[in-house]
């Protein structure tokens, strides 16, 4: 279900007024603050820099897992949620990006800005078309 959230874990004892969060699972992403809203912020910042790093090896990004301890949740966008959709069904099809754009008609740097985690302004419409030339579909349900 999107938009993604991933589960946090406090890691600092509550008394301490300095707070430290750990995203749920093994992906090695902490975030720290001075409240617990800052260290959410850092750790965001923290697990995107993950998803980039997962995009230059071309391995998959985690997706989120579920933890009855989780005392916080980082949610995500829905942008980068189907930018992680996008980006983990080209890994599991071993597709280029390349490929990708030339199934688009666009030149891969375009590909390339529309997936790229950190910048903000891509049309949520182009990453539908992203996933639709990966053979898949995106449904929008409203309840």
């Amino acid at each position: 279900m999107l938009p993604f959230s991933y589960p946090l874990v406090r890691i600092s004892p509550q008394n301490e007024p300095h707070v430290t969060l750990r995203l749920v699972g093994e992906h090695g992403v902490y975030g720290d603050g001075e409240t617990k809203e800052e260290a959410i912020e850092n750790l965001k910042e923290a697990f995107l820099s993950l998803c980039d790093a997962c995009q230059f090896r071309r391995e998959p990004i985690p997706l989120p897992g579920n933890d009855d301890s989780a005392e916080s949740e980082l949610v995500l966008d829905l942008i980068t949620s189907l930018r992680i959709v996008a980006h983990n069904e080209m890994v599991s099809q071993g597709i280029k990006p390349s490929h990708v754009a030339k199934r688009l008609g666009v030149a891969q740097s375009t590909l390339s800005r529309n997936l790229n985690f950190f910048r903000n302004g891509t049309r949520i419409e182009a990453l539908f078309e992203v996933i639709d030339a990966l053979g898949r579909v995106v449904r929008v349900e409203i309840d």
